[in-house]
């Protein structure tokens, strides 16, 4: 899907692009990069593109190819196809690239040039990498081919091998600053509860804006509003979780955890101002506590089990926190 100027060139990749342009036209851009980053913030746009610069590619096709390259950048296939390009991603059904796909890449590097330019291999997520293929690219980083180029591309640097780290540049894709943040997702997205939506995706606006076009704002006001029925006793927490784990039960538990952490946030900022320590404090009911909340939800989130499991440990949950409801099938 084409996107206008201001969604395909968010302000906050100005400063690297210009960085990598900068590499470029001094003849100093490294044959191995590692452009790293929170997962929504454009890590794959910005590949994109410098793969397009290293083909030649006209301007027009640069704006077009980082415009296709989706909102969240882990997801979906962007529309740049060059015969002089590879693309390196996990298979639709597998977690992990295997030793066999780098041998591609390895071997595709190693052919000439059908346009007399660079061959560029695009690899993500780098983390994805198995040892064995994480082994075999590493001797193509220790002596890349003179008209190659290699780009990684990951959230997780850390899980990456020292070896493979110590042979790449390594470029950072910054989390903007919520203003910026919010003032984009409105440009770009139009009116709406953008706060909302920007704290769901870790305050990554790409993430934000994938999240908002598949209709996260009206579930987001959902649970929200199951919570405040069963704060009024107008629904049983067996009724609510039902509902969250019979539809999308990560989503769910990913909204609660950050609910519960946003709890804790605010009671901590009342106590601080000396007019919320009971909040943090209650020894009759200590479940009740902000930070038992956020262990509690925490718990939910890290060992998600989808099905009858998580259904009971949640309504168990929704129970301790807003204590006895009435009895009934939970219809509002």
């Amino acid at each position: 899907m084409s996107r206008s100027g201001t969604d395909a060139w968010p302000s906050w990749l100005q400063g690297p692009r210009q960085h990598l342009d900068d590499l470029l036209g001094r003849g100093h851009l490294p044959q191995a990069l590692l452009i790293h980053g929170v997962p929504g913030t454009g890590r794959r746009r910005l590949a994109l593109w410098l793969a397009a610069r290293l083909l030649r590619l006209p301007e027009e096709a640069l704006v077009r190819f980082a415009s296709d390259a989706g909102g969240d950048d882990e997801s979906g296939e962007p529309g740049l196809g060059h015969p002089d390009l590879m693309q390196v991603r996990p298979p639709p059904d597998k977690a992990a690239i295997h030793v066999e796909s780098v041998r591609e890449l390895i071997a595709f590097l190693q052919l000439t040039s059908h346009q007399g330019g660079r061959r560029v291999a695009l690899l993500w997520p780098a983390e994805a990498m198995t040892p064995a293929a994480a082994n075999a690219l590493l001797k193509t980083l220790e002596e890349p081919p003179a008209a190659g180029s290699i780009v990684l591309v990951t959230a997780l640097p850390a899980r990456l091998p020292p070896t493979i780290l110590s042979r790449c540049q390594r470029l950072r894709v910054p989390l903007p600053e919520r203003a910026l943040a919010l003032a984009w997702l409105a440009a770009a997205g139009g009116a709406g509860d953008w706060g909302a939506v920007l704290d769901f995706a870790g305050g990554a606006p790409l993430a934000a804006l994938d999240w908002s076009r598949a209709g996260l704002e009206r579930q987001l006001a959902d649970y929200a509003s199951d919570l405040e029925q069963l704060r009024r006793r107008h629904t049983t927490p067996v009724a609510v979780a039902r509902r969250w784990i019979g539809g999308d039960a990560t989503l769910a538990l990913r909204w609660l955890y950050l609910h519960a952490a946003a709890g804790l946030t605010a009671a901590l900022a009342d106590a601080g101002r000396g007019s919320g320590a009971g909040r943090l404090q209650n020894p009759a009911k200590p479940t009740n506590m902000p930070l038992q909340r956020l262990r509690d939800a925490e718990e939910l989130h890290r060992h998600e089990v989808r099905g009858l499991a998580t259904e009971v440990q949640l309504a168990a949950v929704l129970q301790r926190w807003y204590g006895d409801s009435p009895t009934g099938d939970g219809k509002h």
